[in-house]
């Protein structure tokens, strides 16, 4: 009777190898032989097509840029200066116009009873201004100060 030897440990612990592509099989041998190179090819095509096809217009012709950069937008390279001082005319444009209809409007019994000043025309303007940031408390106070001189206008 013949006893029967186990396996080897190489050959429980490690799987048969696969056999290579055999040559002549075209394109299909050479992927599955080179499994490695062909996904780095396809990660890359697939990373710059978009890139390429964004940058090509469909008649071809690279697309270029038709407009100059604003200033006004951060985004587009404008000083971080220029953009506030332009933030703050802007924004202080409205805060104006509300501070007018706002003190015209409530008037200057209601505010000085509110923030409880005297009926001080000046007073009540600087604390209604007191409100908004810095750098549209002068501008707001001047609303303010007519729209409670000038009820209505």
């Amino acid at each position: 009777m013949r006893e029967e030897r186990p396996l080897a440990l190489h050959a429980v612990r490690d799987p048969p190898a696969e056999e290579p592509a055999p040559a002549g099989r075209g394109i299909s041998g050479f992927v599955h032989a080179h499994k490695g190179l062909t996904m780095l090819t396809v990660l890359v095509a697939l990373g710059l097509v978009p890139s390429l096809a964004s940058e090509v217009a469909p008649g071809g012709e690279l697309r270029t840029r038709t407009a100059l950069p604003d200033a006004r937008y951060a985004s587009q390279g404008g000083s971080s200066r220029a953009v506030r001082a332009s933030h703050v005319k802007a924004r202080s444009d409205e805060d104006v116009d509300s501070a007018v209809e706002t003190c015209g409007g409530v008037g200057i019994d209601h505010l000085a009873h509110k923030y409880r000043l005297p009926r001080d025309a000046e007073l009540v303007a600087r604390r209604f201004a007191g409100a908004y940031e810095r750098a549209f408390q002068t501008r707001v106070y001047d609303g303010c100060l007519h729209g409670l001189l000038h009820p209505g206008s």
